[in-house]
């Protein structure tokens, strides 16, 4: 595949950083990678609209690998881009003569003329089987649904949100407990491998695509009442809720009864089981009735009476 000119964009965590690699690791020819300039870049200068970035400093062996350490270890030239409709930025983004363009977790929409610069168009890893689940947090969406049964879609962009057509799509499922972080690998893994594979395919003019059917959900950005867990609930879905979204850092709320149960994490669930009332503290734990199952949870600070609570903790079902 390294008749490919392809253009890279991506961020900081694991989302775009695993796909990269699939890519390199299978010689895939990048020809730039592209960050967000509101991020905070080691050795990356800040400079409107866009900075080509020659020289990064010498990463500690103890520093996590970022797109960028990657692609200073790669000699790939990193670009900083802080306004994609710029004359300027499409200028050096025309300049670099890509056959397409790679997105994987990348917090800009991308205009239509930008999109127009690589001759095949620009191809996203989306973490969820679209159309479900478009939008900038469809991992939250899938753990607060309770769904298990997951995937990773390549769809070409358009100027919608996680509308263009569909390419690839490979379903995973979700172990209970997984937390977020380690949902987010398992799903840049597949990605990464079906981004490699889609390139093939482009290169041997044997790719196809389509369009993607019926309305779809969107996960737009979680508010604080999205953290509220509702008793009606399965414990098994809430343990697996709390598991999957505790790197959120918002404390997750439970009204049961008369007392309101603040957690940052889940310890464990039983799927059945009756307590003698709703909220029973034992030790460091506490442990909340669901309908059905036991939810348990770090005792942290005591239950507070429903009647404390803030616009923070309303229910959102």
């Amino acid at each position: 595949m390294n008749n490919l000119r392809v253009v890279y964009f991506g961020m900081l965590g694991d989302f775009s950083r695993r796909p990269l690699q699939a890519l390199l690791a299978a010689e895939v020819m990048i020809t730039a990678v592209c960050v967000p300039a509101a991020e905070k870049w080691p050795g990356v200068r800040r400079v409107e609209p866009v900075t080509a970035v020659s020289q990064l400093p010498l990463l500690t062996p103890f520093a996590a690998a970022t797109i960028v350490s990657i692609a200073w270890q790669q000699s790939i030239p990193v670009y900083e881009i802080g306004d994609l409709n710029a004359s300027d930025t499409r200028a050096y983004l025309a300049g670099l003569q890509p056959d397409i363009a790679c997105v994987s977790c990348f917090d800009r929409r991308i205009p239509g003329g930008v999109l127009a610069i690589p001759r095949h168009g620009f191809l996203n890893v989306h973490p969820s089987l679209l159309p479900d689940f478009r939008g900038p947090a469809p991992l939250f969406w899938t753990f607060r649904e309770g769904i298990r049964a997951t995937g990773v879609t390549v769809h070409f962009m358009d100027e919608g949100l996680d509308t263009g057509d569909i390419v690839l799509q490979t379903p995973l499922t979700l172990p209970d407990g997984i937390s977020g972080a380690a949902a987010d690998e398992l799903l840049a893994d597949a990605g990464g491998q079906l981004l490699v594979e889609a390139l093939a395919r482009l290169q041997e003019d044997t790719l196809s695509r389509r369009p993607q059917s019926g309305n779809g959900r969107s996960a737009p950005t979680p508010r604080p009442a999205d953290f509220h867990i509702p008793t009606t609930w399965p414990a098994r879905r809430a343990f697996n809720f709390i598991r999957g979204a505790a790197e959120w850092g918002r404390p997750f709320t439970i009204h049961a009864a008369e007392e309101l149960v603040r957690a940052q994490t889940a310890v464990s669930y039983q799927p059945d089981g009756q307590l003698p009332q709703p909220v029973v503290r034992q030790g460091a734990v506490s442990h909340v009735q669901f309908s059905p199952g036991i939810l348990t949870v770090p005792a942290g600070s005591n239950p507070q009476q429903t009647g404390e609570q803030t616009q923070d903790t309303a229910p959102a079902e």
